[in-house]
Formats: structure tokens, C-alpha cells, sequence
């Protein structure tokens, strides 16, 4: 019995493999729904579930339940998180559902929200989305937040930064940083500019705000 038990879950599984890719994911996707939507049901919610479905999923994976969350249930999936979470924890929860844009757009307002953060710009989250996010995304995060700001970041954060934080915000804002696209590093390259920096440390900034990742750690 047990054979024959093992048997069918085996050819359950080779028949679910066979499946069109675009099939599974649908099928995945429409699972976590279901998931997250029985966690909500009731008084309070199942953290437990909420998190870890939300949390081991990638962005476009992400994008799919939300989709199919607004088809279920006709709402967006944020709606749920506001529903169901407050605070940091609905921040998180959010920050994981959104598309990548939004995301950037309110990192980018967290670090500059000075109301929450003792009337500075919160340095750490702002040299997060500097540094974690390709250059194309900064750009287009800079060019969003001034048009519904009606304000030049360049501007504001000379004005609100100093010394070398305000030196790697403005460069790193530019959005010219090299990115790792392939795994050829310059040794000639980093050799000079390694005496460029021996020679002129005030040149640090530019040098490590231009290269990828990979060459800045070439010996």
C-alpha cells in the first residue's frame, strides 16, 4: 500500500513537471494568494505565514500574486498589508509587494522624510538606495521624486549633507557607477588609479563612485 502510495505522488510530481512553465507559476502564484488571504482571516493575522510567504519570494514572483490577488479579491494586495500590519512591519511588508520603482521611490522618501528622522536625511537608508540600486533605477527614482517634489535633490541634499557623505551622495546621484554585467575586471585600470589616490586621496570618492563592484576590489 504504501508502494503504491509513493508511486502515485511520484507520478504527481513527473505529470506537474511536464506542465508548461507559465502554468506552474500561475498555479504557484495562485497558492501563496490563497495563502495570504486564509493568514488574514479572522481576528489578527498569521505573521508566521505572511512573512514567510512574502519574504522568499522574488520581485517578479511578487508581481504575479499581486496580480492575482487584485483578480481574486479585486483589491490590490497593499490594501491587505494595510489592513492587516502597521508600522515598520507594514513598511517591510509593502517595501516586498511593490514594483521595483515604487520601492526605490519610497526608499527614497524614507531617507529624505526629515519629520521622522530628527529633522535630518536618514544617511543610512539614503546610502542604501545609492548604493544598492543600479544606476539606471537612481536615475529614475531622482527624476520621479523631483517631478512630484517640484524641487532638485541636487539641491537639497547640498544643502541638508556636508563633507565627503555630501561628496559620494552628489556623484553617486548622477548615476554613472559602472555595474558588474560582466566578469572582466581592468588590473591596468585599477594599477593607475590606485597611484591617482596614493598621490590625491580627495580623489577616492570619484574613483570608487565610478567603478563596478568587481573592479574595485581588482588588486
Amino acid at each position: 500500500m504504501k508502494n503504491e502510495t509513493a508511486k502515485r505522488a511520484v507520478q504527481d510530481v513527473h505529470d506537474l513537471l511536464k506542465l508548461p512553465d507559465d502554468v506552474i507559476t500561475h498555479d504557484l502564484s495562485q497558492l501563496d494568494v490563497e495563502t495570504l488571504a486564509e493568514a488574514c482571516r479572522g481576528s489578527g493575522s498569521d505573521d508566521t505565514v505572511l512573512i514567510r510567504t512574502l519574504t522568499t519570494r522574488n520581485k517578479r514572483f511578487l508581481a504575479r500574486v499581486s496580480h492575482a490577488y487584485r483578480h481574486t479579491y479585486d483589491e490590490p494586495l497593499g490594501a491587505l498589508i494595510d489592513k492587516e500590519t502597521k508600522g515598520w512591519y507594514a513598511y517591510m511588508c509593502k517595501f516586498l509587494v511593490v514594483q521595483e520603482a515604487q520601492a526605490d521611490a519610497m526608499l527614497l522618501d524614507l531617507a529624505l522624510d526629515k519629520k521622522h528622522n530628527k529633522g535630518q536625511v536618514d544617511r543610512k537608508a539614503l546610502t542604501e538606495f545609492l548604493c544598492a540600486r543600479h544606476p539606471r533605477r537612481v536615475r529614475a527614482a531622482k527624476k520621479k521624486w523631483e517631478a512630484a517634489n517640484d524641487e532638485s535633490l541636487v539641491d537639497m541634499l547640498s544643502d541638508e549633507l556636508d563633507g565627503d557623505m555630501r561628496q559620494l551622495a552628489l556623484t553617486l546621484l548622477k548615476g554613472k557607477r559602472a555595474t558588474d554585467e560582466s566578469d572582466e575586471t581592468d588590473a591596468g585600470l585599477a594599477a593607475a588609479q590606485a597611484k591617482r589616490i596614493y598621490k590625491d586621496p580627495s580623489t577616492f570618492i570619484d574613483v570608487l563612485c565610478s567603478n563596478s563592484p568587481s573592479q574595485v576590489e581588482t588588486p
